[in-house]
């Protein structure tokens, strides 16, 4: 049995720390319910349970440290009375065997920040004449039959790069990169009996041979994620630095081929203004993103854009309030106005049109004139 060994630990904000002599992991928990840590080794799926006392208590965020960890060999998630969940701030998702199904669990990201590139500013600039192609990693990879790279993955829309640059393309906005939270949906519904056969297999005796409340999958990414984690998927099995090294070097090398890169994220009204903020500085400090797409709901954007530290990133949003966002330094006159300059407006006017017009519909082209 290891020898595990939990003290006191100090962090700002929710998340693992992997340290020379030990992990740290915070987490908040609001309430009086027993809440804790669960260690799950990933080679035999085995648990420790840690609890969360007082002693680790500041405020709602616990913090404690694991002595005695290899952070190669264990996951971990965190329990609130009878129920374990994913942490929200985990920078990697891993499998683990838990009995006869398996387990997706919080994997301890031991390598150094210092190994991503940050915040290099190489192709960040407020590009007016910017030519953008919006992409879905695996929606854009997956049937080039002339890759090198697997299908499906970073590596292979890096590999696209060619065929974007013989486009004219200067700015590549990708749909969302990170790990998703599972969602209960219900189907469209089929069409046909055989397409309801294909959807709902059944047995000889008529019952159903998949589990239909299964949580499913929202493809394109337009839901609740695990945000600081590069979404497993996407990455190419074996790759040297696991799907985080290779999402980083998929974005070193549209910069090195003179490309800019914006990540669209999309945020429920769940997530708070604050949290919206720290996943930008994040992809921003630890992958060199040059902008986002900002979807679904922005608690405060003016507090988004005002972020010194993204002052100079592209931000899409459906509307800004310009007027607003301009005056809030009214206090601090000597640091100077805030620009706008990096905010662009997207309201899908201008898309939708297009669309029109490539399927020959009635009364476009005057559109265009107005």
């Amino acid at each position: 049995m290891l020898n595990i060994m939990a003290e006191p630990a100090y962090l700002l904000n929710p998340g693992v720390l992997v340290a020379d002599d030990g992990v740290i992991v915070a987490a908040v928990f609001r309430g009086a319910q027993p809440c804790g840590l669960v260690l799950y080794r990933i080679s035999d799926g085995s648990r420790i349970r840690i609890p969360f006392t007082d002693e680790y208590r500041f405020g709602s965020l616990y913090c404690v440290k694991i002595r005695s960890l290899d952070p190669a060999e264990w996951g971990y998630r965190f329990y609130a009375g009878n129920t374990t969940f994913i942490d929200p701030a985990a920078r990697s998702i891993i499998t683990v065997r838990d009995g006869e199904s398996d387990l997706k669990v919080g994997g301890f990201f031991y390598r150094s920040d210092e190994l991503l590139p940050a915040y290099s500013g190489k192709c960040r600039t407020n590009r007016n004449d910017d030519i953008l192609y919006s992409f879905h990693v695996r929606g854009f990879t997956m049937l080039d039959s002339e890759l090198r790279s697997v299908p499906g993955t970073f590596s292979a829309a890096a590999e696209k790069i060619g065929y974007l640059k013989e486009l004219g393309i200067t700015c590549v906005e990708i749909m969302p990169v990170y790990e998703q939270q599972p969602v209960t949906r219900p189907d469209n519904g089929p069409r046909t009996m055989e397409d309801a056969l294909a959807l709902y297999p059944v047995s000889k005796d008529g019952l159903p041979v998949r589990d239909l409340s299964a949580p499913k999958g929202n493809y394109w990414g337009y839901t609740r994620g695990f945000y600081y984690a590069p979404n497993s998927v996407f990455g190419t099995p074996g790759y040297e630095g696991g799907v985080q090294k290779e999402f980083a070097d998929m974005v070193s090398s549209f910069h090195d081929a003179g490309i800019s890169v914006i990540l669209q994220l999309y945020f429920p009204a769940s997530v708070t203004s604050q949290v919206q903020s720290d996943i930008a500085r994040f992809y921003v400090t630890h992958y060199d993103i040059d902008g986002f797409h900002l979807l679904g709901s922005v608690a405060d954007i003016r507090s988004f854009t005002s972020d010194p530290l993204l002052s100079d990133i592209l931000i899409f949003h459906t509307d800004f309030p310009y007027e607003e966002i301009r005056g809030m330094d009214a206090e601090n006159p000597e640091a100077g106005m805030i620009s706008t300059g990096n905010l662009y407006d997207h309201n899908g006017v201008y898309a939708d049109l297009l669309r029109r017009f490539a399927k020959s519909d009635d009364y476009v082209m005057r559109e265009f004139l107005l």
